[in-house]
């Protein structure tokens, strides 16, 4: 399973499988609002270095931002500093090679059974990315969540978890 960059990283895996690459197979595949097709509009900053910037990747992020306060925004802002992990962000994002990273023209090679599921809310990676890899995909089965963006799994703890 592989949701947002884990998604990309996952179904690259397993396309290269398809491919005839010599891996460790993999039986299935869930892309949980995977990154790693075209996108028609850019990316928001994935590493905000101002609160403001922070508000806009959070307002593209999730669906719903009424919990949003300034106190949340600031524990946000300052944990995700704290993690140190924006250079990892970046350096995906910004690689010259990233282009040909993209798989649109590899979902085919993506061999075995296939879930892509998706929030209908998602404003960083539309429902639209969720339908080209469905169709891209001989076999893949479809699902969707409304009223659910980018994160779904903080939201829809209980179907990622089985709690």
């Amino acid at each position: 399973m592989g949701e947002s960059l884990g998604g990309w990283v996952a179904g690259l895996y397993v396309a290269e499988i398809g491919g005839g690459a010599h891996l460790i197979p993999v039986d299935k595949l869930v892309l949980v609002d995977a990154a790693g097709l075209k996108q028609d509009k850019p990316f928001p900053d994935l590493n905000p270095s101002s609160l403001t910037a922070m508000r806009g990747l959070m307002e593209a992020v999730f669906y719903d931002t009424s919990w949003l306060n300034e106190d949340a925004l600031r524990k946000i802002f300052t944990d995700e500093l704290a993690v140190k992990d924006g250079y990892t962000g970046r350096s995906i994002l910004s690689n010259p090679a990233n282009g040909t990273e993209k798989f649109d023209n590899r979902l085919a090679s993506i061999k075995v059974p296939t879930l892509v599921t998706w929030g209908k809310q998602d404003k960083l990676l539309p429902i639209g990315s969720g339908e080209r890899y469905a169709a891209g995909i001989a076999g893949a089965k479809r699902s969707a969540s409304k009223s659910v963006g980018t994160p779904r799994r903080l939201k829809k703890r209980k179907s990622f978890s089985g709690r």
